[in-house]
């Protein structure tokens, strides 16, 4: 979704801190800055510590943070042993989210939007749907004889982060939390895995999702980054997965199911931390 190739056109879905946002990133050379991903002040916090919940968009873990926007969140809550609870902001600044850590437990934070929409350029669309394994795509606009014409799409964004309260992990983890397009680890990151191996299934709408593109790429060193495609069972195993702070991300599209758009895509994305005794 590149700002720069957006048409003047925009939605009742789109307030203007969310253009102005968009323009910024442009200016600030974020011109093929889709992903958003969650970062909280710890990974690993303290049991009652007051956390920050930052949103950011962007590439390669650099970005712009995002600001709290009601009209635009359809879901951001922290999960843990006793269900799912909100978590509330400041509106219209930043960080997204502000919550105190509870006892010593795993805890999910889920965050989800509802849609925005953009009109994009066929060469520009065509380009990030290649960068994004996206392929698929290509071959429907060009058989709906779409492929010299812009494209309208809307996306939602579907991230969660995984917090080791006081230093508790454990299966929680490997739960969904209900989110459209989601991401979940089958096996704890933060404890030792041979040769730092990391299963993570993509569901979608809570069904396994096939042949789409995940990535993972360390903070530390983004350009280290793995590449595989999920198997019938929605599955990819990476290897390396050691100590650091991760990100995994994957983005599924498919032809809008209500109108407005001809596309509408998910952007979904898990960060974590995993300590050096996790190697």
């Amino acid at each position: 979704m590149n700002p720069t190739a957006m048409s003047a056109r925009t939605t009742s879905y789109f307030p203007w801190n969310l253009r102005a946002l968009i323009a910024a990133l442009a200016l600030c050379g974020f011109a093929n800055a889709h992903d958003c991903w969650i970062e909280p002040s710890s990974f690993r916090p303290a049991p009652k510590e007051p956390l920050k919940i930052h949103v950011w968009v962007g590439v390669d873990w650099q970005g712009e943070e995002q600001l709290r926007n009601s009209e635009r969140i359809a879901k951001l809550v922290q999960v843990g042993a006793k269900g799912e609870r909100p978590i509330v902001g400041l509106e219209r600044r930043a960080p997204v989210g502000l919550m105190a850590a509870g006892d010593a437990e795993p805890v999910v934070i889920a965050y989800q939007t509802n849609s925005a929409y953009i009109e994009l350029m066929p060469e520009k669309f065509e380009s990030y749907l290649r960068e994004e394994g996206l392929e698929r795509i290509i071959g429907e606009r060009a058989k709906l004889g779409e492929s010299a014409k812009p494209a309208t799409e809307a996306f939602k964004r579907c991230a969660k982060s995984l917090l080791c309260v006081g230093g508790s992990s454990g299966e929680h983890f490997t739960k969904p939390v209900g989110l459209q397009l989601e991401l979940v680890p089958l096996s704890d990151p933060h404890a030792a895995r041979a040769e730092d191996k990391l299963s993570v299934q993509l569901l979608f709408e809570g069904k396994p999702l096939r042949d789409v593109l995940l990535m993972a790429l360390p903070k530390k060193e983004p350009q280290r980054i793995q590449k595989l495609r999920s198997d019938a069972d929605g599955k990819v195993e990476f290897a390396g997965i050691g100590a650091g702070v991760w990100l995994v991300k994957a983005v599924h599209m498919e032809r809008a199911r209500n109108p407005g758009s001809q596309w509408q895509s998910y952007w979904a994305a898990l960060t974590f931390e995993v300590p050096p005794a996790a190697r």
